[in-house]
């Protein structure tokens, strides 16, 4: 019996020795595997590391990028408010000079027709004096015409009621005398002499 049992027991040995080895050379397997597959994870786990940081950094490119154009579309914006704030300080300006000539214009022209007014007011008030004083003048005159018109005529009439009393006398005195003594030539003709 000693030999069967001994010849039993290496079958057994053997392939319990078999079964340790492939049993082993399976977990040998399996740690390569698994060496295998973490490899692949790291791998993986790398790559997608190294998307996430690509990505990341497109994303910090695209954000400065945007912040850059916002600051750009910024600047734009203000030297536009910029220039039109010159421009309308500008235009305010041309048109308060314009303003400006206009009044000044303006009181020119108010002042030349004020002293125009006051030169025609003044020629107006000499010409009316003038006109006054000749008046004055030709009423004097024709005073003075008229005075002596009357004294004309007053000197007439008495020089015609001197005459007309003369011829009474001389006819008084004819008749006298031609009472007194009709001979009496040369009185008569004395008398015819003076009148």
């Amino acid at each position: 019996m000693r030999p069967l049992h001994n010849k039993q027991d290496n079958v057994l040995l053997e392939l319990l020795s078999k079964l340790f080895l492939e049993k082993e050379e399976e977990k040998e397997e399996e740690k390569e595997e698994e060496k295998e597959e973490e490899k692949e994870e790291e791998q993986e786990q790398e790559e997608q590391e190294q998307e996430e940081q690509e990505e990341e950094q497109k994303q910090e490119e695209e954000e400065q990028e945007e912040e850059e154009q916002e600051e750009e579309e910024e600047q734009e914006e203000q030297e536009e408010q910029e220039e039109e704030q010159e421009q309308e300080e500008q235009e305010e300006e041309e048109e308060e000079e314009e303003e400006q000539e206009e009044q000044e214009e303006q009181e020119q022209e108010q002042e030349q027709e004020e002293q125009e007014e006051e030169e025609q007011e003044e020629e107006e008030q000499e010409e009316e004096e003038e006109q006054e004083q000749e008046e004055q003048e030709e009423e004097e005159e024709q005073e003075e015409q008229e005075q002596e018109q009357e004294q004309e005529e007053q000197e007439q009439e008495q020089e015609q009621e001197e005459q007309e009393q003369e011829e009474q006398e001389q006819e008084q005195e004819e008749q006298e005398g031609d009472d007194d003594d009709d001979g009496d030539t040369e009185e008569h003709v004395r008398l015819f002499t003076l009148t």
